[in-house]
């Protein structure tokens, strides 16, 4: 795969003039490595060259990364944590709704393309597929409100609960490449064990079948947001020249 040029805003990156970022001191930043992989990811210069600048950072990490797939993962696990005891089994196939399955089988088309996708080395495309299959469940828990379930309906809630639950360990599969820590992270959480090395689980996304339920644990936040201040510091430190 033939790549072109990551640039730094609108400029070529130089040592010399000390106008870039400079990977040896991202491990001094303060900052997991997930944040830079996801923008990064989103960045890669597979047709063009593309421009690596600090407020698309801020706002994909903010809005992208947190608003809308941590977010997704860390309100799913809260309720199911806080108001189930951290147990939700498999729904009754007759409790699903067309709506349900309809949102299930989505799941196993966004898994399809994205798999697609990384066979192509379409890394970008393949990223850009996840978040939406995030903004997705998203919508879907949105619809049906499980924060109000849990209380007028416990069953209702669990299913939901269950096949958002589901969503998540999907994306933490399919993110696995682009995020190792952040998908380990979200496995551990949903009480999942050592089964992520297992490829039949990578095989099966495809065809969305629920195999177990989840003994979710305490959720943990996944990401901090990045405000002004930490902006700021971060392109100090990261593009010093020592």
């Amino acid at each position: 795969v033939g790549l072109q040029y990551l640039n730094f805003e609108a400029q070529k990156i130089s040592k010399s003039k000390r106008w870039g970022i400079f990977c040896h001191n991202l491990p001094k930043a303060g900052l997991p490595v997930d944040y830079w992989r996801f923008y990064l990811s989103c960045l890669i210069p597979e047709t063009a060259d593309t421009d690596f600048k600090w407020s698309e950072f801020k706002e994909r990490i903010n809005g992208e990364l947190i608003s809308n797939f941590a977010n997704l993962v860390h309100r799913t696990l809260s309720i199911v944590f806080n108001h189930l005891g951290g147990r939700v089994n498999i729904p009754e196939g007759k409790s699903l709704s067309a709506a349900d399955k309809e949102f299930i089988k989505k799941i196993g088309i966004k898994a399809a393309l994205v798999d697609e996708l990384l066979e192509k080395i379409e890394l970008r495309a393949g990223l850009r597929e996840i978040m939406n299959l995030a903004g997705a469940g998203n919508k879907y828990f949105d619809y049906n409100s499980p924060w109000r379930l849990v209380e007028e309906d416990k069953k209702g809630a669990e299913k939901v609960l269950y096949i958002c639950c589901f969503l998540c360990e999907t994306l933490a599969l399919l993110l696995r490449s682009y995020l190792p820590d952040t998908a380990a992270a979200i496995w551990d959480q949903l009480g999942l064990g050592q089964g992520m090395d297992d490829p039949a689980r990578w095989a099966r996304l495809k065809s969305p079948s629920f195999e177990h339920g989840y003994n979710v644990k305490k959720p943990r936040i996944l990401f901090q947001k990045i405000d002004d201040k930490i902006l700021k510091e971060l392109r100090e430190k990261t593009s010093r020249i020592d």
